[in-house]
């Protein structure tokens, strides 16, 4: 089953915000997240690297802060994304989308947990990012094959359950975790009533 692949692009200036950024979109979505440092020497072998992790992305996000249009690197990263017709989703700190990507509607961003959940439900809900849509339930169900406690297990329940269809892997992937995770179990809120949901539309069933 394989996750959406995200790349975060920014300056060095922002590591940190990005940083604890990627951790959440890793840690609690299950998605690919790759970031490359504003600060890396231009050369041969860095185009190569950055290009071929373009070219294997699904969702190019540029954190726009005050420097991000400033950087010569930052720029590349947009026209190549753009040459290569990837999906492209600003995320506004301080500054509005410049340049190619001006007419781009950005998502503001505010703290990290509400916008890893708004850039989600998006993925899930918008008609412009539906051909994403699959692979961003693909990361929802990894996630809930690994989550680590209750409390993640019902975030992650609860918009699972705003799913209405899923694939024949996706309810495989469900089911593995469900009788496997102990913290997938029927202590957690809402996860017996989901179980109950996929038994009667999907005709399986759970170890317990």
């Amino acid at each position: 089953m394989q996750p959406l692949k995200i790349f975060l692009s920014y300056v060095s200036a922002d590591k940190k915000l990005v940083g604890n950024l990627k951790g959440k979109l890793q840690d609690t979505y299950k998605f690919e997240v790759f970031v490359a440092h504003d600060d890396i020497v231009h050369s041969t072998q860095f185009d190569k690297s950055i290009l071929e992790t373009l070219r294997r992305i699904d969702l190019f996000i540029p954190v726009l802060t005050n420097n991000f249009h400033n950087s010569c690197f930052t720029n590349q990263e947009i026209g190549f994304v753009l040459a290569l017709n990837k999906t492209v989703l600003p995320l506004k700190v301080e500054s509005n989308p410049q340049g190619f990507i001006s007419n781009y509607q950005a998502m503001v961003m505010k703290d990290i947990p509400e916008t890893c959940n708004k850039i989600y439900s998006l993925l899930l809900t918008n008609i412009d990012f539906a051909h994403l849509r699959d692979l961003a339930i693909n990361s929802l169900v990894l996630a809930l094959q690994n989550s680590n406690n209750f409390d993640e297990t019902n975030i992650l329940i609860k918009q699972l359950r705003s799913i209405p269809k899923f694939s024949g892997e996706q309810i495989l992937g469900i089911q593995q975790a469900c009788n496997t995770n102990q913290q997938v179990s029927n202590r957690a809120y809402q996860v017996h009533q989901f179980k109950v949901a996929l038994s009667k539309k999907y005709h399986i069933s759970f170890a317990d």
